[in-house]
This record gives structure tokens, C-alpha cells and sequence, in this order.
């Protein structure tokens, strides 16, 4: 059985999965300190760049991923799209 994000399964409901994506630690730290205390949101990983974040999010499958506009190598826009497009030709398992 595959149970989406927001539907109530044998734990009850399932947390939104978040990949931090920036190039500025202190932006991270702070957005992770927020989310840690959401109860219904848990950080699947961070990235630092517009590269790390686009094979994170293949390999982690976030529900969410807060992007950063502008971050070195790719700026947050581009890897965005780029994260959209993957997700599309890999299919979503939820």
C-alpha cells in the first residue's frame, strides 16, 4: 500500500518530507530550525547548491523542497525546473 503525504495511514498522518536547498548556512540553520519543530513536517536532507539539490531530490524524493534563488553553480529557478522535469520522467511513487 502507498500512502501519499497528508493521508492518514496505521501511524496516523504522515509528515511532509522538506529538502533544504541554499547556499548560505546561517539561511539552512535557521529554515531547519523552524521545521524541526513542526510536527508534521520532517527534514529529509539539505544541499548547498543548484547541482546538490537536483541529485538529492532524485535520490531523497522530498514532498517539498524550500530553494534558494540564488545559489552557486545552477541558481534555484534552473534547478527547480530541472527538478520538475525529472520528477515528471521518473514518475511520482507519491
Amino acid at each position: 500500500m502507498c500512502l501519499c503525504r497528508g493521508e492518514v495511514g496505521l501511524r496516523g498522518l504522515l509528515p511532509t518530507r522538506v529538502l533544504i536547498v541554499g547556499g548560505s548556512s546561517a539561511v539552512r540553520d535557521g529554515l531547519r530550525s523552524i521545521l524541526t519543530r513542526q510536527t508534521d513536517m520532517f527534514i529529509r536532507g539539505e544541499a548547498v547548491s543548484g547541482i546538490d539539490d537536483i541529485d538529492k531530490a532524485q535520490v531523497l524524493r522530498p514532498d517539498v523542497v524550500l530553494m534558494d534563488a540564488q545559489m552557486p553553480e545552477r541558481d534555484g529557478i534552473e534547478a527547480t525546473t530541472h527538478i520538475k522535469d525529472t520528477s515528471r520522467t521518473h514518475g511520482s511513487s507519491c
